[in-house]
């Protein structure tokens, strides 16, 4: 049960935007913010092993 009340916990974060010094303040809950950040690491991972398939050169370089 304590488990869940944290899950439910809001937490609020300053999060950087491109172009500007000024921060933007996100609100959302300890769940939320962990499913972000696993999205996160997937997409991360997604990409790094994404990078050694095509190694190839292409035709004509």
């Amino acid at each position: 049960m304590e488990a869940e009340a944290k899950d439910d916990e809001m937490v609020c974060r300053k999060i950087a935007l491109t172009g500007t010094r000024v921060g933007q303040r996100v609100c959302r809950t300890r769940a939320q913010w962990d499913a972000v950040a696993k999205a996160a690491r997937e997409s991360a991972n997604t990409l790094k092993d994404a990078g050694g398939i095509n190694t190839t050169p292409s035709p004509g370089n």
